[in-house]
Order: structure tokens, then C-alpha cells, then sequence
């Protein structure tokens, strides 16, 4: 999971030179873009073990302990207060490389098309050589093409959101209603860093968004300090016959960087080296 350094001489010379992160967050807020396919899975299904086979059907009447997978890639990051238009990182062509993730929720609530989770985590990656692969695969292959990279931030979801906009304490890391038809249905939620150790994840742990207390599954824009990415999701089910997950989406979130110390940007700079030698990593395995 770590970095491969390939010429120690390229370490010394790119050390030398100024160096933001492997993809150009802007310091303090930003916000985005993500492209997402996710389908609801029998209780106990992992990250690991995910595929077509127990990927329920989009019919299916969900029940506490289903789990929702998913896999996604970020297309467009800005500052907060910019427009879209004005993007530091863009996933088109991918000349600034690629950001993808996973990500697994366990449903703790459902209630009639309500569904809110109790638990779940996201693990963000970065690579300079491919996208997410989501059609003419499997499940489990499109999961293997979202982990290619070094992996940057491990997240997880923390309570923040009701079951609805009127109802209950926020005790849930995700809510939201379920899609049906051709309709669309969205979804809320909040994650936090859990591993900033590696500068990129320290970068990003910013505990810039208030620990939600009166939040539903629509919060306003920004939010009510403590979790460092705020998700609104908008979905709908997925009628591509190549594409094996059963929702898809294309999603807003935002949170804050914190500005690298000189020191960091130096250890930044030797770390993108390793990108020249990524090779394919897997994580959550058996998680």
C-alpha cells in the first residue's frame, strides 16, 4: 500500500521543487464532483466479496443489515466560493490523473422508501494511468479498477443526518430515499479522516465541517467544526445493461484542505515519485 520510490536522484531533485498534493485540492474550502455506481448487497457482504452474485435486485425490499456498496470517481474539484467552471482538477482526458474510490454503508433503518446506515467507510485512491472501469465488467472488477493507485485518505462516515428532515436525533451516517422508476431519489452524509498519517490525508483532514446536531438529509449549504467531507447524493437506478450496479449518480460534496507545512510539501514531493512505479493494491479485503 505504500509508495515504490524508483530513482532516489529524482526523490533529491523533486524534493527540492515546491510541490502541492498528487491532485490539486485548493487550499482551504473546496468543493466537487463525483461519479458514482452502487448497488444494495446481502448482510455480510464485504468490499472483498462483493459481486453480481449477491448484489440484491433493484426490486428487492431492503431490510436492516443490507449492505450498499459502491465505487466512484471524482470528475471535478473547485474552490468553494468558485464556479465548476473554474476547477483546479478535472478528471477529463486525464491529464491530471485520476481519482477514484469505494466506499460500503450498512443500513441500520428502513422505513417504507427511507433507508438511513449506521456504520460505513470510504477509502479514496489516486493514479495517473486509468478510471474506474463500471461497464463489461463485474462488480468485483469494477471494485479492482477503483483501488488502482496509492491510496490518500481513508475515511470514515460519523452521525450527523435523521432518518428525515423533521424526525429524530441525528444518530445516522447516512440517509436518504430509495429510488424508484425513472425517478430520482438523494441521500446525506458526513465523513472524517481516520488515518492521517501520509501528508495527503493529512492535507485533508481539515475538521472543518460542526459536528452536525440538527442536520436532516437535505442539510443546507455549508453546513452547521469535525467532519472533513460533507456528501449530497442524487440518484437514480441504472437502465445501462452493461454497467452490473443498480444505481447510479453524479454527486456534489465539498470540505477544507489545510495548508501543508514547508516541511510536508517536502515529503510530498518525494512521495509523487512513487507514482512512476504504482503498482495494483487491494484494501478492505475481508473488511
Amino acid at each position: 500500500m505504500r509508495k515504490m520510490f524508483m530513482v532516489v536522484i529524482w526523490a533529491v531533485v523533486l524534493a527540492a521543487t515546491a510541490f502541492a498534493l498528487p491532485f490539486p485540492f485548493p487550499n482551504g474550502p473546496f468543493a466537487g464532483k463525483y461519479n458514482n455506481y452502487e448497488g444494495f448487497f446481502s448482510p455480510g457482504t464485504t468490499i472483498g466479496t462483493a459481486d453480481n452474485g449477491n448484489q440484491l435486485s433493484a426490486t428487492a425490499t431492503l431490510a436492516p443489515g443490507d449492505v450498499n456498496i459502491g465505487v466512484f470517481t471524482v470528475s471535478t474539484i473547485y474552490p468553494y466560493f468558485g464556479l465548476p467552471s473554474a476547477a483546479t482538477f478535472s478528471s477529463a482526458g486525464g491529464t491530471q490523473g485520476y481519482i477514484t474510490g469505494v466506499f460500503i454503508d450498512t443500513l441500520a433503518v428502513v422505513s417504507g422508501s427511507e433507508i438511513a446506515s449506521s456504520s460505513g467507510s470510504l477509502d479514496l485512491y489516486y493514479n495517473t494511468t486509468s478510471d474506474i472501469t463500471a461497464s463489461g465488467v463485474t462488480i468485483a472488477n469494477s471494485i479492482l479498477s477503483a483501488e488502482q493507485g496509492t491510496l490518500v485518505a481513508e475515511y470514515n462516515f460519523v452521525p450527523g443526518v435523521t432518518l428525515t428532515p423533521t424526525s429524530g436525533p441525528p444518530l445516522y451516517v447516512l440517509s436518504g430515499t430509495l429510488p424508484s422508476g425513472s425517478g430520482l431519489s438523494s441521500a446525506a452524509g458526513y465523513l472524517d479522516v481516520v488515518n492521517n498519517s501520509d501528508p495527503w490525508a493529512k492535507s485533508l483532514d481539515g475538521n472543518a465541517i460542526p459536528n452536525p446536531t440538527t442536520l436532516s438529509d437535505t442539510p443546507s449549504l455549508p453546513p452547521p467544526v469535525g467532519a472533513d467531507l460533507e456528501e449530497q447524493s442524487n440518484f437514480s437506478l441504472n437502465t445501462s445493461s452493461s454497467i452490473p450496479w443498480t444505481i447510479t449518480s453524479y454527486d456534489p460534496f465539498q470540505g477544507t484542505t489545510i495548508v501543508p507545512e514547508p516541511g510536508t510539501l517536502v515529503l510530498i514531493g518525494i512521495g509523487l515519485v512513487g507514482f512512476a512505479g504504482l503498482g495494483r493494491k487491494r484494501f478492505f479485503q475481508g473488511k
